[in-house]
């Protein structure tokens, strides 16, 4: 996750697919101290800039940011042949899907009720008129 990972894997793929683009990373020593965020600044030929905000976000999702920003046609062409075949947008992508479905269901799961309660839930099923009285299913103590 990060703008460490977005230099290792994804600015790789970008420098391979367009070998002309100038790319310069520069990577500033931080101290205990400093609190900044990483960001990225897309310099385009007719001299505007735009900077991207790549703190707490996926290698993944900074890539379509940028693809977003900078992409132009080709790139609105490819996401939707992509999204149309059903396939990701970009490799990985499902990965942070799946993270965030983790972390849901962990913050979820965090919330969850007190022994009594929990009890209260099943005396409450057991007791309920709408509940089938027969069935492989058993409720143990």
């Amino acid at each position: 996750m990060g703008a460490r990972h977005f230099v290792n894997e994804e600015l790789p793929r970008i420098r391979w697919a367009n070998p002309l683009l100038e790319i310069a990373v520069h990577k500033v020593p931080k101290t205990r101290e400093e609190s900044w965020a990483p960001q990225a600044t897309v310099e385009f030929e007719d001299g505007r800039t735009s900077t991207l905000d790549m703190s707490n976000k996926w290698s993944t999702t900074i890539a379509k940011e940028l693809m977003n920003l900078a992409g132009g046609d080709p790139w609105e062409a490819y996401k939707s042949a992509a999204l149309a075949a059903g396939h990701p947008i970009l490799p990985g992508e499902e990965k942070e899907r799946l993270a965030e479905v983790t972390k849901r269901h962990k913050a979820n799961t965090a919330k969850s009720a007190s022994p009594q309660e929990l009890e209260e839930q099943v005396q409450k099923m057991l007791n309920s008129p709408s509940r089938p009285k027969m069935g492989a299913a058993a409720i143990l103590p």
